[in-house]
């Protein structure tokens, strides 16, 4: 779900507007932890959460001249990735990253199956050069994504989140240079909400761990807390 709505996304949609969105994802996590994992949220990373909120409407505009529908896709993308970041925090210690990451990339590439097999064939098939991007994108992607896996796993929230954040300094300078966006108010404003939301949140995050203490041993089924780092 998130590799399909990244893809259309970054496809059809502003750079600036995808790349705004994506930074929701912490947002969406703490929520999905609160509601199906049953960890506590209290009222100041609940409010966080609101506020957040209301900067993706910022970038989106449902209902207004600058609503684009086809930036709904970046929204299911952030949720899909928030999904898979939970799912991953799960996932007995003993699955190798690795592992981990290829076996992504293999449901990836099922699901892709009957989307090529309903596109004109002709049109679907790359040129040589085209080919070669692929190849690199995959390469990176897979490279990028079993590197994430790792420090999702083993790392501190909030020593990410600068990581997770930078990302949308490169992808507005991409979107300005080369693709010659023009980056509104809006965009900037509900950028920047998101951001200092996401940012919040993972701080209270990480204060909350803190005063529970550290984390128990890890059991034989490899189900508990991240070890500190």
């Amino acid at each position: 779900m998130a590799s399909v709505g990244l893809v259309v996304a970054l496809a059809l949609a502003e750079l600036s507007a995808t790349a705004a969105i994506m930074q929701a994802v912490p947002l969406f996590i703490t929520l999905g932890a609160a509601t199906f994992l049953k960890e506590p949220v209290g009222w100041r990373r609940g409010s966080a959460i609101i506020i957040g909120f209301l900067g993706v409407l910022m970038v989106v505009r449902p209902g207004l001249d600058g609503f684009q529908p086809i930036t709904l896709m970046a929204v299911i993308c952030a949720i899909g990735l928030a999904a898979r970041d939970l799912i991953t925090r799960r996932i007995p210690a003993r699955m190798s990253s690795p592992h981990l990451a290829a076996s992504a990339f293999l449901a990836v590439l099922i699901a892709s199956l009957p989307m090529g097999l309903a596109l004109d064939q002709e049109s679907a098939l790359p040129d040589l050069g085209q080919a070669g991007l692929v190849l690199a994108c995959v390469a990176i992607s897979v490279t990028g994504y079993a590197l994430l896996v790792t420090a999702t796993r083993i790392g501190d929230p909030t020593a990410l989140a600068p990581v997770r954040y930078s990302r949308l300094v490169f992808a507005l300078i991409l979107a300005v240079i080369v693709f010659g966006e023009r980056l509104d108010t809006p965009t900037l404003i509900g950028a920047a909400i998101i951001v200092v939301s996401g940012c919040y949140t993972m701080w209270r995050e990480a204060l909350r761990l803190d005063f529970r203490g550290p984390p128990a041993p890890r059991s034989a089924d490899g189900f508990l807390p991240r070890p500190p780092f």
